[in-house]
Order: structure tokens, then sequence, then C-alpha cells
């Protein structure tokens, strides 16, 4: 069996195919988490707006988050390929490593199980709320817990996504 480090040459932290995959890892987790960071502000403009501009607002929203999710998942597959290229100076037993991906784990199911549904549910009321003849102060009561759960969500999701960077950075039981 030929080892990854005589297929892909000498591996380490100074070797250029680790670098380029820590670029990748930066690069997917700006875009990734960059482009789901804003969605409880787009989530605001769209209530404010209301109508059709904030359902058209709630659509894009939904679309970009979509596109994000890749980048999420590209974040994990390439923070994974970090530690293997180490050389065994990063260990998947480590504090900060295991937590972080802990953590992104909770990002990524509570987003596929809880933010993006209450997402899609707000969205569908939108859509009814812009195309109805008259008010209906129920779905509009539904509306605003729909946007109350997002804020919170999102809140809940920043404050953890400031966790994995702080143990990245800090790197604690290395």
């Amino acid at each position: 069996m030929i080892e990854a480090s005589s297929a892909l040459g000498a591996i380490g932290l100074e070797s250029d195919w680790y670098k380029l995959v820590l670029a990748l890892h930066l690069l997917t987790a700006i875009l990734g988490f960059g482009a789901t960071a804003f969605s409880g502000v787009y989530y605001t403009f769209a209530r404010k707006r209301g109508g059709t501009e904030g359902v058209a607002i709630m659509r894009a929203n939904a679309m970009v988050g979509g596109i994000a999710g890749g980048f999420l998942y590209a974040t994990f597959g390439f923070g994974l390929l970090l530690v293997v290229m180490s050389d065994d100076v990063w260990r998947f037993g480590a504090t900060w490593i295991w937590l972080s991906i802990t953590l992104w784990a909770i990002i990524v199911i509570t987003g596929v199980t809880m933010i993006r549904p209450t997402a899609d549910r707000a969205l569908t009321l939108m859509e009814e709320i812009a195309v109805a003849d008259r008010p209906d102060p129920e779905k509009n009561a539904a509306l605003d817990r729909y946007s109350r759960a997002l804020a919170l969500h999102g809140t809940s999701h920043g404050i953890m996504l400031l966790a994995i960077i702080a143990l990245m950075v800090w790197r604690p039981g290395q």
C-alpha cells in the first residue's frame, strides 16, 4: 500500500499540500459561515418589507443558504484532512479538535432539522400573506413566532461559530 506521504510528497504543517488544504478550509468556512451569518438580517428585512418584496428576499436567502451548506460540508472535510495531513501534530483526541467538530455538527444538525424547516414555513406564510385579500392576524402572529425562533437560532449559531474560532486560534488541550 502506498503511504499518503509518498503519494503526495512531503506532508506536514509546512508542506505546500497542507497549506493548500488549509487555504481551502479557510475559504470554504468564510463562504459557508459568512453566507449564513447574515440570514437573520435578511429575515428582518424581509419581514419589514413584507409583500412580494419580502418573499423575494426570503427566497434569495433560502437559495444562498442552500449553496452555503455545500461550503459548510467542505469546511468539515478539509478540516479532517488537515488533521490527517499534520503528521500527528494535530490529533482527533485533542480538545480543540473534537470540540470544534462537535460544535460544527450541532450547527449543521440544527440548521437542517430546525432552522431550514422554520424558514421554509415562514416563507410559505409570507407568500400566503402577500397574496391575501385582507390581513390575517393569526398568520402574522405565527410569522412573528417563526421570526423570533430564527433570530434565536441565528444568535446561537453565531456564538458557536465564535467558540469554534476561539478553539482553533488558542487550541486548548493540544
